[in-house]
């Protein structure tokens, strides 16, 4: 995949880290070793070129924004993290997709007001229906 350097290391610090240390070493170009699902790695990789994620995102579904959550969170993209929760908190959600929502943001372990406020929609709306 030809990518810039400059956005890769300007928008990941994952990548910055690993062009710091391929400096240092000798190497010129990064390697992912690990990856789960390449389609969405690669389509993460291009929205660090996209000036307005939020509407990129727009026509989603829940579960192809969470998996690009998950590889934005990987490589510590943070517009990709914000603008994915930020889809989340809008997204009308199914039940199923409730549960792995949260699952997905609990197993990330992300911090900050945006993912808080997607996991206080869930428990807002789990509290609107009482059990019978």
């Amino acid at each position: 995949m030809d990518v810039h350097k400059k956005v890769l290391s300007e928008k990941s610090k994952f990548f910055m880290e690993k062009m710091k240390s391929r400096r240092e070493n000798g190497v010129s170009q990064p390697h992912i070793v690990e990856c789960d699902d390449v389609e969405t790695y690669v389509e993460t990789v291009v929205l660090m070129y996209c000036d307005d994620l939020k509407n990129k995102l727009i026509g989603e579904n829940v579960f192809k924004v969470l998996a690009l959550l998950k590889v934005s969170s990987a490589i510590v993209f943070e517009e990709g993290i914000k603008s994915c929760l930020e889809y989340l908190e809008a997204a009308p959600w199914s039940e199923e997709e409730e549960q792995t929502v949260v699952s997905c943001i609990e197993k990330l372990d992300l911090a900050g007001s945006t993912a808080n406020s997607v996991l206080e929609r869930v428990s807002v709306s789990s509290s609107d229906f009482p059990e019978v």
